[in-house]
């Protein structure tokens, strides 16, 4: 399988995940995976996800996720470090 074989797989990829976005409403998903087509799709974005958090992700794929599956960067689970509700501005003056 060449360079170019590899791109077609991951231009294709990222069609079907956009295509089931569409449909869905949704990112395919590994826990709500109704079929084998999600499970696969939500593996790929799982990939594509650690990819990019290894920063081994191509900036032309980043690029093309952000405009075809403009959520796709965001945790499934929720974040990973939930936001923080304190505000030091809250917090009274030092003496």
């Amino acid at each position: 399988m060449g360079y170019s074989d590899n791109e077609r797989i991951w231009a294709t990829r990222l069609a079907d995940a956009a295509a089931f976005h569409r449909e869905h409403g949704r990112l395919p998903s590994v826990r709500r995976s109704a079929d084998d087509t999600e499970l696969r799709l939500a593996r790929w974005l799982q990939t594509q996800r650690a990819n990019d958090r290894l920063r081994t992700l191509r900036l032309d794929r980043r690029r093309q996720l952000e405009l075809k599956l403009p959520d796709w960067d965001r945790n499934p689970r929720g974040p990973l470090h939930p936001a923080s509700t304190h505000n030091p501005q809250d917090e009274p003056p030092a003496l």
